[in-house]
């Protein structure tokens, strides 16, 4: 099977995004739920009539 350039620059791109960010809950992990359908996703408790959501804190990381 042969892998798509297009693929390989996804790849590389995201690699690159990840390693300059530092991801966070936004919220305490005790409001988080999963639901599953046929995947499971990630509720906020008393709010799951607002669909499946995860809070994300996101920082530049910074190099020491």
């Amino acid at each position: 099977m042969t892998s798509s350039p297009l693929l390989h620059r996804m790849k590389a791109l995201l690699f690159t995004l990840i390693r300059e960010f530092v991801f966070e809950l936004a919220v305490p992990a005790e409001e988080i739920i999963k639901k599953s359908a046929v995947v499971q996703r990630p509720y906020l408790k008393g709010k799951i009539d607002q669909g499946s959501q995860l809070p994300l804190l996101v920082k530049v990381y910074h190099r020491v």
